[in-house]
């Protein structure tokens, strides 16, 4: 009889430790702004890609980030996705993030994302800008 209840308790137990924890979060995450914002101009060229969400976040394994149709990669720390790049001067940029390419931490995957700036063009070595 021990042996039967003793076999009870090691099956309940197993059955409770293997259940998936429901955490109830069904919302995807939210885009909250981009840096630089959807439409900036003279952007400098020291500045990074960056979007910002509402709750904490995760790359999924196959992201697929493009930046004026290149692939990027790309990295996240908290709400925040940085996208490894090298800006140049004068240089229109389209910024372009798949759906099911970000996360959160429930697998609830974000809407896609797309926006564009345009950085600066070069200080003139005369002093005087031409028309942009």
């Amino acid at each position: 009889m021990k042996r039967y209840l003793v076999f009870l308790l090691i099956v309940s137990l197993s059955n409770l430790a293997c259940k998936k924890k429901e955490s109830g979060d069904t919302v995807a995450p939210q885009k909250t702004s981009t840096e630089p914002s959807d439409g900036g101009t003279r952007i400098s060229v020291t500045s990074g890609i960056f979007i910002n969400y509402d709750e904490e976040i995760l790359l999924d394994d196959n992201y697929q980030i493009t930046v004026n149709g290149q692939p990027k990669t790309a990295t996240v720390s908290g709400m925040k996705v940085t996208i490894v790049i090298t800006l140049a001067e004068g240089t229109t940029y389209n910024v372009s993030i798949s759906a099911h390419s970000i996360k959160d931490l429930n697998n609830n995957y974000a809407e896609a994302v797309n926006f564009s700036f345009t950085t600066r063009y070069p200080q003139p070595t005369d002093g005087k800008y031409e028309a942009e």
